[in-house]
């Protein structure tokens, strides 16, 4: 699955270069700083789990 993040980002910043006003505008700022900041930590999480062996225990026989 590919994932489309930056692009939501990058979308939402050029709305903000956009934007005629200075509310909608550092709206849109904001909202592509969360979007930044949820990916950077979902990658730290993923990165995480990998280390800790998964978040799910493999089957028991």
């Amino acid at each position: 699955m590919e994932d489309c993040s930056p692009t939501l980002r990058e979308a939402l910043e050029a709305l903000a270069e956009q934007s005629l006003s200075e509310e909608a505008r550092e709206a849109l700022q904001k909202a592509a700083r969360v979007v930044k900041q949820v990916d950077e930590s979902r990658g730290k999480a993923l990165d995480e789990d990998r280390l800790n062996g998964g978040l799910i225990d493999p089957p028991k026989e």
